[in-house]
């Protein structure tokens, strides 16, 4: 579809003839192009004639829906019209009617061909188009009126089928079954009453509230465990933080002091961060143990420093088996390490550089990393394309709730919704329309599916699709040159 800026909108719509506009443009069109068929010298069918010959079209063309079998080729109805009433009732088809055939053709090509349904529900919704002819050949407000009973059925039909991807499920609870259902009862049931079309609307509104309701409660529960994730790498983060701090100041450090750190202490760190935050007392006590610690297996120079230490050394060892204890750390390494440390002690209470013995190096702390996970294999082409920035800057605007296609490595599409993004971690979480995840990634990797082609963005989708067919054909008819903006599209 050709994407415009042009929109018509139900206020808009209310202000202009949309049929009359649609028939003088596709006049002109006609008039630079080539023309209609002509009507020969048969008598017009009457609107009644006409419907009639529709609906033996209607069931002709449509086949068994709950298998997915239509014709591959699905032929020119304004064709097989002419063709029917001449052969039947010798009879030709009005100026008027003929425009509504047409213009009815065009829009739906429009929504037939919007990237937004995919493939395999084309096909189901297809036979539509028909009963659409019959209902704007009853109703020329079919035109203007957004509300319309059949623009709103093919408008949730479509926005329903935009967020599907073909899992292979084809049983009556699954959305392409109901899709499914739905076209069925109206190729058997629709006739002239429009009312079926509002009847088969709030059916398909009730099944999509039900199905909506369980995504919502799936994605809802993807998003808490994503910022509990990423609420865990912050603590993290800042506890590795607290703690190079305090070590890169020395360039060696005693085994057993780096071990009790990196093996306990930084947990005990990490479940008070979570518990009480780094405002809190606790907080405070809990790093003041590490810096004590450190502290406490420095040379003492002098016998204030030894004394000191001497008083330090039962409070310090009291914190760390009561920290320890309270995540559980292995008794008996604890004793071990505690043993160590003691030893520590000594050599320091005799003027020795215990920092010497059993040495390992600050730098190589365990620090926290957060992986992104990604059903999808970017490679890693440095090449750069001049609209580079311009995808990242769109990737850091994405809307929560856009929707993307991606091609996975084997080929097949997924179509996934931003879910939940956050600044802190740089992680974009997609779902489907089950509210399941599919896809983490960072902004760098959103921005690289984009790049290279293997995912795209689905526009528009919070814009009825019959709105977005009309405001299309209008442009490629020319409206533009005709009709100023204000008249058929919001300002």
């Amino acid at each position: 579809m050709h994407k415009t800026n042009l929109m018509v909108t139900p206020e808009t719509t209310n202000k202009i003839d949309l049929f009359n506009v649609l028939q003088d443009l596709l006049a002109n069109y006609y008039g630079a192009h080539t023309k209609p068929l002509a009507n020969f010298d048969f008598p017009i069918a009457t609107s009644k004639e006409l419907l009639e010959a529709l609906s033996v079209l209607q069931s002709e063309n449509y086949t068994t829906i709950g298998d997915g079998i239509f014709p591959e080729d699905y032929q020119d109805v304004r064709l097989q019209l002419v063709e029917h009433l001449q052969t039947q009732n010798n009879l030709a088809i009005a100026r008027i009617d003929q425009d509504t055939i047409d213009i009815v053709a065009v829009l739906f090509e429009f929504l037939i061909n919007d990237p937004s349904i995919p493939k395999a529900l084309k096909k189901l919704i297809a036979p539509l188009q028909i009963p659409l002819l019959k209902v704007a050949i009853l109703d020329k407000t079919f035109f203007n009126e957004s509300t319309h009973p059949a623009r709103n059925l093919i408008n949730k039909l479509a926005q329903a089928a935009a967020g599907w991807f073909d899992d292979g499920d084809r049983s009556t609870k699954s959305l392409y079954g109901h899709i499914a259902f739905i076209v069925q009862q109206v190729i058997l049931g629709f006739e002239t009453e429009c009312e079926i079309f509002t009847d088969l609307s709030e059916e398909f509104s009730a099944y999509l509230k039900r199905e909506q309701l369980g995504a919502e409660l799936t994605e809802q529960r993807t998003t808490e465990i994503t910022k509990g994730k990423e609420h865990l790498w912050q603590a993290k983060e800042q506890v590795t933080t607290a703690l190079t701090q305090r070590l890169s100041k020395f360039q060696a450090m005693p085994l057993v002091v780096q071990t009790l750190i990196e093996e306990g202490w930084k947990n005990v760190l990490l479940l008070t961060y979570l518990r009480y935050g780094t405002k809190s007392q606790q907080w405070q006590q809990q790093l003041a143990v590490v810096d004590q610690l450190i502290w406490s297996v420095q040379p003492k120079v002098n016998n204030e420093q030894r004394q000191t230490l001497l008083r330090l050394i039962p409070d310090l060892l009291r914190q760390l088996t009561e920290g320890l204890n309270g995540i559980s750390y292995d008794q008996y390494r604890m004793t071990q390490l505690i043993n160590e440390l003691q030893s520590c002690h000594i050599d320091c209470l005799r003027v020795k550089d215990c920092s010497q013995s059993r040495l390992l190096n600050p730098e190589k702390s365990i620090k926290p990393k957060l992986t992104h996970n990604s059903q999808l294999s970017l490679s890693n082409n440095t090449n750069k394309i001049q609209t580079t920035n311009q995808i990242l800057q769109l990737v850091k605007n994405l809307q929560i709730g856009t929707w993307i296609e991606v091609t996975q490595d084997d080929g097949r599409q997924v179509r996934v919704k931003l879910s939940w993004k956050s600044e802190v971690s740089d992680i974009y979480v997609f779902v489907n329309h089950k509210g399941k995840k599919v896809l983490e990634m960072t902004t760098k990797g959103v921005t690289k599916m984009l790049q290279q082609n293997q995912a795209i963005l689905l526009h528009d989708l919070d814009i009825p699709i019959m709105e977005r067919a009309i405001s299309a054909l209008l442009v490629n008819l020319g409206a533009l040159s005709k009709y100023s903006a204000r008249d058929i599209s919001a300002s």
